[in-house]
C-alpha cells in the first residue's frame, strides 16, 4: 500500500501528464486575457507558491547547515526536536506541483500567467518622477495596511534615483534619502513560514529591543516618570488575533515596533550644499523607516543603524558587532569627536512624515541605544469585524501551552509613536 506522499505524487504525475495531453491537443489556443472573476484566486495562488517557495530555500539552507561537519557536535544527549506543524501544501514536490493541482487546465494555466505578468507590469511601469515635496506627500498619505494605496506608492518609489529627497538638517549637516524596495531582511532562521497569517509586503518589518532594553526620551521629566513606573506606553485596551491561538506577536511600544523601510540616508556638510546635481553627498549607514500605525497610517519617523551594510562597489555585506564601539550609532557631525558620544541605534527624527523638508529640524526626541533584531510582520486579523492590524513576528507557537493575549495602545506626550504600544503574552496555565 502506498504512503501519502508517494500517493501524492502518483496524483502529481497524473495531472502532468493530463495536462501535456492539452497542450498537444490540436483544439488547444492559447487565450489572450483573462477572467477579471479569476483574479482573487489567481493572487491567492501565487502567495501559496511564494510561501511554497520560500519554505523550501530556508529548508535547504537548513539541512545544508546540518550536514556541514563545521557543525556537527554530535547528538548525544539531546533532546528530540520537535516536528514542524503540518501544513496543507507541504503534501506538494515544489510550487510547480502546487499550480498544477490548483489548476488543472491548460488554459486556465496560461491565463494565470497572463494575470502574474500584467501584475508584475504594474509595478515595473514606473510613474513620472515628481517633486520631492510629492513623494513627502505619497508617504504621508499612503495606507500601509491597503494593497491598493500600498501599490501607488512602490510605483512611486522605484521612481526616484539617490538621494533626490532631502529629509532635514541637523547640526550643519543635511540629508537625503534614496528610496529603495528593501534595505533590511529578518534572518531566515527567525522566521516561522507556517504561520498561517500572511505576511506584511516587502519592506515592511519589524524591529525588535533586546530584553532589558526600550525607547527612551531626551526629554528628562518624561525618561524620569517612565523609570519611576508612570507608564509602560500603553492604555490598556485590547484585542484578540482571531487568525491564530498560540502565536507570539507584538505591535508597537517602547520595545520595539513595525515600519516600513524607505531607503538609504546620504548626508551632505551644510556648506557644500546646493541645487545642483554635483552635490558631493556621503553614504551613510543609517536606513530611513516609518513606523505604521495600528489603522495602517504613517507614524513617526526613524533612522535605523544598519548593522549588515553593504561593502562599498560590491554586492557584500559585513556585520557590525554590538562591540564595534567605532564601527556605529555615530552621526556625521560626531565622527571626529573624542572621546566617542553615546552610540544610538535608532533615533525619530520627526513626529510625522509630512514635517520632512530641506530645512526641517530633526526632533531627535526618542531613541535606542542597543543593537536591535530585524523580524519579519505580519498581519493579524482582529475579532469583532475590526480592521486588521500589521504586527511583529516574534518566533513559533510553543506545543501544548495556551496563551493569553492583548494589545495595548500606546502614547507619547507628543503623541507622536505608534497607537499600538503591544500584544502582550502571558501564561492561563
Amino acid at each position: 500500500m502506498a504512503t501519502p506522499d508517494q500517493a501524492q505524487k502518483q496524483k502529481s504525475k497524473k495531472i502532468a501528464r493530463k495536462i501535456a495531453k492539452q497542450y498537444q491537443s490540436k483544439d488547444f489556443k492559447y487565450p489572450e486575457t483573462w477572467d477579471p472573476s479569476d483574479a482573487k484566486d489567481f493572487r491567492a495562488i501565487r502567495e501559496r507558491m511564494f510561501a511554497k517557495r520560500e519554505k523550501l530555500r530556508w529548508k535547504e539552507i537548513d539541512i545544508t547547515a546540518s550536514t556541514d561537519p563545521k557543525n556537527n557536535t554530535g547528538d548525544k544527549g539531546k533532546a528530540p526536536v520537535a516536528k514542524e506543524p503540518v501544513h496543507p501544501d507541504d503534501k506538494f514536490t515544489d510550487e510547480g506541483d502546487l499550480l498544477e493541482d490548483a489548476l488543472q487546465d491548460a488554459v486556465k494555466q496560461e491565463q494565470f500567467w497572463l494575470w502574474v505578468h500584467a501584475e508584475d507590469e504594474k509595478i515595473r511601469m514606473a510613474p513620472e518622477v515628481g517633486t520631492a515635496e510629492d513623494y513627502i506627500r505619497a508617504l504621508s498619505e499612503t495606507n500601509y495596511a491597503d494593497d491598493a494605496s500600498f501599490k501607488k506608492l512602490r510605483q512611486r518609489q522605484s521612481a526616484y534615483f539617490c538621494p533626490s529627497i532631502p529629509i532635514g538638517t541637523h547640526e550643519d549637516y543635511r540629508y537625503a534619502v534614496s528610496p529603495c524596495l528593501a534595505v533590511m531582511e529578518p534572518d531566515d532562521a527567525i522566521v516561522f513560514y507556517d504561520d498561517p497569517r500572511k505576511f506584511a509586503r516587502e519592506g515592511v518589518i519589524g524591529i525588535n529591543i533586546p530584553s532589558g532594553n526600550r525607547i527612551k526620551y531626551t526629554d528628562l521629566k518624561q525618561e524620569t516618570w517612565i523609570r519611576r513606573g508612570g507608564s509602560d506606553g500603553s492604555n490598556g485596551s485590547s484585542f484578540s488575533d482571531s487568525s491564530i491561538e498560540s502565536m507570539v506577536v507584538q505591535g508597537n511600544s517602547l520595545t520595539g515596533f513595525v515600519c516600513l523601510q524607505i531607503g538609504q540616508v546620504h548626508a551632505v556638510a551644510a556648506k557644500h550644499w546646493s541645487d545642483s546635481d554635483d552635490v558631493p553627498w556621503k553614504e551613510t549607514d543609517w536606513v530611513m523607516v516609518v513606523v505604521i500605525n495600528d489603522d495602517g497610517n504613517p507614524g513617526s519617523v526613524w533612522l535605523l543603524q544598519d548593522f549588515e551594510p553593504m561593502i562599498k562597489d560590491t554586492n557584500d555585506t559585513y556585520i557590525i558587532e554590538q562591540s564595534d564601539t567605532s564601527e556605529w550609532g555615530y552621526f556625521q557631525h560626531q565622527l571626529d569627536m573624542r572621546p566617542h558620544p553615546q552610540q544610538r541605534a535608532g533615533v525619530k527624527i520627526a513626529h510625522h512624515v509630512s514635517d520632512l523638508s530641506e530645512n526641517f529640524q530633526w526632533t531627535m526626541d526618542e531613541y535606542f541605544t542597543t543593537k536591535y533584531e530585524i523580524v519579519r510582520a505580519v498581519i493579524a486579523v482582529r475579532e469583532l469585524d475590526r480592521s486588521s492590524v500589521i504586527v511583529r513576528q516574534l518566533g513559533k507557537p510553543k506545543e501544548n501551552r495556551s496563551m493569553g493575549w492583548s494589545l495595548t495602545s500606546g502614547s507619547t506626550v507628543d503623541r507622536s509613536t505608534p497607537d499600538i504600544s503591544s500584544l502582550n503574552i502571558w501564561d492561563t496555565n
